[in-house]
């Protein structure tokens, strides 16, 4: 088991103050002694176990119970989950009855252990599906921008679009010469010694056409 879970961990996963979390592990301390560790600046570190026993602390707070009302519950709910632990041992173990004097740590689990689990799994989940969906918007998302671009980086379609708007810009500029010519040709009607002009103005005209 990790003790890698701290007063501010608890805190947040409880919804318990700090304060009231530091009464309880000075008041209870002879209960929570086998669940906790100090680490590094001589913090407290709690074990999956002391977060079971909090959330246990803050359903009895919930029901408006003291801390030396909780403290009674949990040292009675203990001491059933003692009793049970050691009456499967005598059961599952009848021939090591001479050896009762060694002491034996057993693995507490009070009832509320398994509906505990079951929601920190339920909240793994949901938290993966989340994900998952982020995920698949973000694909979404990058198909629709190959879609747009059709592949292109960038810089490529920064150059096209460069290229657009200097054909737009060239195709202006033959409209405006084109204008331009058949008014001069147009002025030319009529007018006499001008015939080589007009047909050089023709045969530029056709050029461009």
């Amino acid at each position: 088991m990790s003790f890698d879970k701290s007063i501010s961990d608890i805190c947040n996963y409880t919804g318990l103050k700090e304060p009231f979390v530091r009464r309880v592990i000075r008041e209870c301390k002879e209960l929570l002694v086998e669940y906790f560790r100090r680490g590094d600046n001589n913090s407290i570190l709690f074990d999956d176990n002391g977060l079971t026993v909090f959330d246990r602390v803050k359903q009895l707070k919930q029901d408006g119970a003291s801390l030396h009302e909780i403290k009674a519950r949990l040292t009675e709910e203990m001491s059933k989950s003692d009793e049970k632990v050691q009456i499967d041992d005598g059961l599952d173990t009848p021939d090591k009855s001479s050896n009762k004097s060694e002491a034996v740590k057993p693995d507490i689990r009070p009832f509320w252990y398994d509906e505990l689990q079951q929601a920190q799994n339920i909240a793994i989940e949901a938290k993966e599906d989340l994900l998952n969906g982020k995920q698949e918007v973000i694909n979404q998302l990058k198909q629709q921008v190959l879609l747009i671009t059709d592949g292109r980086s960038q810089e490529e379609i920064r150059l096209d679009k460069q290229k657009e708007q200097q054909k737009l810009s060239n195709e202006q500029d033959l409209r405006i010469d084109r204008i331009k010519l058949v008014g001069e040709i147009k002025a030319l009607e009529g007018r006499y010694f001008v015939g080589t002009k007009r047909l050089a103005l023709l045969k530029k005209l056709e050029e461009i056409l």
